[in-house]
């Protein structure tokens, strides 16, 4: 072999031994490895919880100020019916300062009960969140105790308008006890105006269904008496009796049902009279 043929050999060679060496992956910098997330330790998880009820005792604080001003509100309209009272002719002044003193008694009772029935439900609330928050022992609890805290958010939410409705009622039914109107705020006001809008539409739905089953059953008594005739131009009383029967029990049905139609429009229309109070007062 000449030197030139076993030189060319030898580069040949070297080449295939480059080619065939696998190359590294390329490494990356430390500086842009993601840090692993870490549980929090147990003085941040204090003071998690702390913050928390540092959020909640004010969440309870602003609903018991609410709860006081309605309840400053339905004093401050006691008082002006007390003096409208007072300026009629012949009233009488010692019993109106008595059924004036006796609500603002039964006022501060109830104002008691309801901002102890508020706290009671701001303080469970924050039990269920920390007990919540102590049960998470790793990243795979963090996601269910979201959702159980969701959870508990919500149905304190629910629980609180339903207090409130509750609280309403409540304070309506204290006053007007004592000869007395509650004072209704425009939110109250658009609540009850929903709730009205439902209830008309609903009896509306109900008339409307008690309608159209009536006149099938109109349809059908005359059908049946139809047939009854019928069958005595034939001589066949008993398929006579048997349609009789069924045109009565038609007609039967559609009596009360009738009866359910007038007791429908009944309550319809005076339904529709508070909705329209209502909207008159709304504005």
């Amino acid at each position: 072999m000449t030197k030139a043929r076993a030189k060319t050999v030898r580069k040949t060679a070297r080449k295939k031994k480059t080619r065939t060496k696998p190359r590294k992956a390329a490494r990356r910098p430390p500086a842009d490895r993601k840090a692993p997330r870490r549980r929090p330790r147990p003085d941040e998880r204090a003071a998690l919880l702390s913050d928390l009820g540092r959020r909640l005792a004010k969440l309870g604080k602003a609903r018991i100020d609410a709860i006081q001003t309605t309840y400053e509100g339905a004093y401050a309209q006691a008082q002006v019916q007390l003096e409208r009272a007072r300026a009629v002719a012949g009233a009488d002044t010692r019993k109106l300062r008595a059924r004036f003193s006796d609500a603002t008694e039964a006022l501060k009772s109830a104002f008691a009960f309801d901002a102890t029935e508020e706290s009671q439900s701001i303080a469970e609330l924050q039990i269920a969140i920390a007990a919540e928050l102590g049960r998470v022992t790793g990243e795979e609890g963090v996601v269910p105790a979201e959702l159980a805290i969701n959870g508990a958010m919500a149905e304190w939410s629910q629980n609180t308008q339903e207090r409130k409705r509750a609280r309403a009622v409540r304070l309506w039914n204290l006053l007007a006890a004592r000869g007395l109107a509650a004072p209704l705020d425009r939110s109250t006001l658009r609540e009850m105006l929903l709730e009205a809008e439902r209830a008309v539409a609903i009896v509306r739905a109900d008339a409307k269904r008690f309608r159209a089953d009536a006149d099938v059953q109109r349809a059908w008594v005359a059908e049946w008496s139809a047939k009854a005739r019928l069958a005595r131009d034939v001589a066949r009383d008993d398929l006579a009796a048997e349609a009789d029967a069924r045109a009565a029990e038609h007609a039967r049905r559609f009596e009360e049902l009738e009866r359910e139609l007038t007791n429908q429009t009944a309550a319809l229309e005076k339904l529709e009279a508070q909705l329209a109070e209502l909207r008159r007062s709304l504005g």
